[in-house]
């Protein structure tokens, strides 16, 4: 048989709500849950605001690698849709401490540039509402490349990605000294860079709480 076109097959539904492992209640004030397509050659992601009622994702067919994110929470899985298939997924968040590393997918920029995508905000405007909250808290923004390209030019691009993600944080009210940043180009893959699919991974930004 004819391998399926994930593109044209019947969507599968995520439905769900984002728990506090703590309590097994919703998180208070929101959270985010990116869908990001994986083995599969089209790049394909979905982005679900998850509030106390709850989220839903539509996604084509396909093995996907769930982020959540609330905050300063953050929690990563990979689940496995069919064709039309409904699922439900709660993930259970637990607090961040000292030295927690977050990998935060949600914040993307433009190809190429350090000009922050539309989807990006939710999750930088939850972590600055966050910070507020814990002002005892300090955190370093690490910025992070694929090796496609000139090394020295993903190096710098990787800076600049992390220094507007700051600079936003700042526009909405954390202390500019409460947030350092480094990047580190294509030095530090967290996966294989021969294929597209796991390149695109390291294509990041994450969070490290240094106090």
């Amino acid at each position: 048989a004819a391998p399926i076109d994930p593109e044209k097959a019947p969507r599968a539904l995520v439905t769900g709500r984002v728990l506090d492992a703590r309590t097994s209640q919703p998180i208070a004030g929101g959270a985010q849950v990116q869908a990001l397509l994986l083995g599969s050659t089209i790049d394909f992601r979905s982005t679900a605001q998850a509030e106390a009622t709850g989220f839903q994702l539509s996604l084509v067919p396909g093995r996907y690698r769930l982020t959540t994110t609330a905050g300063l929470l953050t929690k990563v899985d990979t689940l496995v849709v069919g064709p039309g298939e409904s699922r439900r997924y709660e993930p259970r968040l637990t607090p961040a401490t000292v030295g927690s590393r977050l990998d935060l997918p949600a914040i993307i920029f433009t190809q190429g540039q350090a000009k922050l995508l539309g989807s990006a905000y939710p999750t930088l405007n939850n972590l600055a509402t966050s910070l507020k909250e814990n002002p005892q808290l300090e955190i370093r923004l690490e910025g992070h490349t694929d090796n496609v390209g000139p090394a020295d030019k993903n190096q710098v691009l990787s800076e600049q990605r992390v220094a507007e993600a700051k600079r936003y944080l700042v526009s909405r009210g954390v202390a500019e000294s409460r947030i350092t940043t480094v990047g580190f180009g294509g030095t530090k893959p967290k996966f294989g860079n021969d294929r597209e699919e796991t390149r695109k991974l390291n294509r990041r930004v994450e969070l490290v709480i240094t106090k």
